[in-house]
C-alpha cells in the first residue's frame, strides 16, 4: 500500500510541475516586456538556467547583462548618459544601433565569432545556445571591446581563424556626418 501511494504522490508531483511550467510559460509569452530576454528564454527551460546558475559569479552577471539587455553596449550607454556618448551606432560596423541583439545576430564585423562559438553567421531569432557557447562568444567579444572610447584600434578574427588588426573609422557624432565604413586607406605620401 506504501508503494502505490508513493507512485501516486510522484505521478501528482510530475502533473503538477508540468502544469505550473505551462502555466509559467503562457504568462511569459503574454507579457509584454523583457523582450531582450525572450530571445534567449522563448520559455521556461529549467536546464539552462540550472547551468546559469552554476557559473562563477562574474560570469553569471556577464552573461544574465546579455541577456536581459541591461550591459553597457552604446545604445545602453547613450540612453543613460547621451552628453558624454552622443551616439548609440555601432562601434565596430558603423551600421546600426550597437545593442546585444545587434552584437549577437548581425553586426558584419562579429559575423566570425558567431559561426566560430554560435555555429550561425547570423544568429537566428528566438537564440539557439549553450551557456558555454556563450560565454566563449562574449569573452572573445568583449576582449576586443575593451579598448578605450578613443582608440580606434580593434582586432577582427578573420575566416581562416587568425586576428587581424584593423583601424576602425571615426563615429560621426550626428545624422549630418555620416561614418565612412570600410577598410582603413593606406598612406599614399
Amino acid at each position: 500500500m506504501t508503494s502505490e501511494f508513493r507512485f501516486d504522490l510522484y505521478s501528482i508531483l510530475r502533473v503538477l510541475r508540468t502544469q505550473s511550467t505551462e502555466d509559467w510559460n503562457e504568462l511569459w509569452q503574454a507579457d509584454p516586456t523583457c523582450r531582450q530576454t525572450k530571445l534567449w528564454f522563448p520559455e521556461v527551460d529549467y536546464l539552462k538556467a540550472r547551468q546559469l546558475l552554476t557559473l562563477p559569479r562574474v560570469e553569471l552577471g556577464e552573461s544574465l547583462r546579455w541577456i536581459t539587455g541591461h550591459n553597457f553596449t552604446r545604445r545602453h550607454q547613450h540612453l543613460l548618459d547621451p552628453a558624454r556618448y552622443r551616439t548609440n551606432t555601432c562601434r565596430l560596423c558603423h551600421q546600426e544601433q550597437e545593442s546585444p541583439e545587434h552584437l549577437l545576430t548581425d553586426c558584419t564585423v562579429l559575423g566570425p565569432f558567431r559561426r566560430r562559438f554560435l555555429q550561425h553567421e547570423t544568429l537566428p531569432k528566438p537564440y539557439q545556445w549553450t551557456t558555454d557557447a556563450l560565454r566563449n562568444f562574449l569573452e572573445k567579444v568583449a576582449s576586443h571591446m575593451e579598448a578605450d572610447e578613443g582608440s580606434d584600434d580593434f582586432q577582427v578574427l578573420t575566416r581562416d581563424g587568425s586576428w587581424q588588426a584593423i583601424t576602425l573609422p571615426p563615429v560621426a557624432t550626428s545624422l549630418s556626418d555620416p561614418p565612412v565604413v570600410g577598410p582603413p586607406q593606406a598612406d599614399t605620401d
